[in-house]
């Protein structure tokens, strides 16, 4: 497993950063990116020490909660920290605000970013069974409704 990836830096996405998105997930279209034109947006960039894309997060305020729509990094990016170091600023962003809790949904087989949510504190809250038609096996899938609450809110 790689280590660490050295010079990330993360700052707030903005309207300008479509490409950069695209770019991470390897679009060959450019994407229409919901949440980096409005005032409920929450997303961020993870740049590595080139200055070049490597990872975002997309969210948005959603009421009281924070919805995180997308989380991704370049596949030569994986497993280096940079959706865990995205994912903490979100969430330390977030913490001492008005908002109650973080909120994702998952591919129950997903089990990679399954890890890294439950690392950093989401719990599992709800589920929409045969949500996916097609999972990682071809056959259909549950969505997981996970959440991750401050020290003074609980997740739930």
């Amino acid at each position: 497993m790689p280590g660490p990836m050295h010079g990330l830096s993360i700052r707030p996405a903005n309207a300008m950063d479509g490409p950069a998105f695209d770019a991470v997930i390897g679009a060959s279209e450019p994407v229409a990116w919901s949440t980096l034109n409005t005032p409920t947006s929450r997303s961020l960039v993870a740049m590595n020490a080139n200055a070049s894309p490597v990872g975002f997060i997309e969210a948005r305020q959603a009421g009281d909660d924070i919805e995180i729509i997308m989380i991704a990094t370049k596949r030569a990016s994986r497993r280096q920290g940079v959706a865990t170091a995205l994912l903490q600023v979100l969430i330390a962003q977030t913490d001492g605000t008005n908002t109650r809790r973080v909120i994702l949904e998952v591919a129950e087989d997903n089990a990679a970013a399954w890890r890294l949510y439950e690392q950093n504190g989401f719990i599992e809250i709800a589920r929409r069974k045969r949500y996916y038609r097609a999972g990682r096996d071809g056959g259909p899938c549950d969505a997981l409704l996970l959440a991750r609450g401050f020290a003074s809110e609980p997740a739930a």
